[in-house]
C-alpha cells in the first residue's frame, strides 16, 4: 500500500475563499473533506498523514517539507475555488507542468470526481504555479472541488453527504491511478 499526504488547504489565519452569504470558508470545507478522504484511503489500507488536521496556519514550503520528509508516495491537496464572476462553477484537477506521474494521477482522480454533484467538468490543468505542486517530490495533485462563490456548487459543498462522495470519488481515483502502475 501507499504513504499519501492530504493536505487540506488554507486555515488558521488564513481562511481561503469565502462565501459571506452561506457563511462558510474554504478552510472549513476543505478540513472536512480532506478528513473523509483520510478515511476512505484508511480504510483500503493506505498509510495517510496530513498536513494539518486542525483549523492551523500552515505554510506552504512546510507542507512540502512534511510531505518530502515523509517520504510520501502520493501528495492531494484539497482546495474550493473562487471567482470573481458568481456564475463561475466546477470541478478541475490541477498537477505541475511537466510532471508525467502527477497528470496521470490528476487524471485518474478527474475522471472519478467530475459527476460528484450537480456542477460542470472544468477539466484537468496543469501549472507550474502552485508551490505545493512545484515543490513535492512525489506525484501530486490539488483539487478544485467546486466554486465556494457559486451558490449552486456552495450549497452542495456544504452538504455532507456531497463531502463523503468527493472524497470517495478521490480514494477511487488513487486506486485506479494505483492499478495502472502496476
Amino acid at each position: 500500500m501507499s504513504l499519501i499526504c492530504i493536505d487540506a488547504g488554507h486555515g488558521g489565519h488564513d481562511p481561503g475563499a469565502v462565501n459571506h452569504n452561506v457563511g462558510v470558508t474554504e478552510k472549513s470545507l476543505t478540513l472536512k473533506i480532506a478528513a473523509l478522504l483520510g478515511a476512505a484511503l484508511a480504510s483500503v489500507g493506505h498509510d495517510v498523514f496530513f498536513t494539518r488536521e486542525l483549523d492551523v496556519f500552515v505554510p506552504l514550503g512546510t507542507r512540502c517539507k512534511v510531505a518530502n520528509e515523509a517520504g510520501a508516495d502520493l501528495f492531494i491537496s484539497v482546495h474550493i475555488n473562487a471567482a470573481a464572476d458568481g456564475k463561475a462553477r466546477g470541478i478541475e484537477t490541477w498537477h505541475c507542468t511537466g510532471s508525467v506521474k502527477g497528470a496521470a494521477l490528476a487524471s485518474a482522480i478527474h475522471s472519478r470526481v467530475r459527476g460528484s454533484y450537480a456542477t460542470i467538468d472544468r477539466g484537468v490543468k496543469n501549472t507550474s504555479g502552485f508551490y505545493v505542486l512545484h515543490h513535492t517530490k512525489a506525484p501530486a495533485v490539488l483539487c478544485e472541488l467546486g466554486f465556494i462563490t457559486n451558490d449552486s456548487d456552495v450549497v452542495a459543498l456544504c452538504s455532507a453527504d456531497v463531502q463523503r462522495e468527493l472524497a470517495r470519488r478521490i480514494a477511487l481515483g488513487v486506486e485506479d491511478y494505483l492499478d495502472q502502475k502496476s
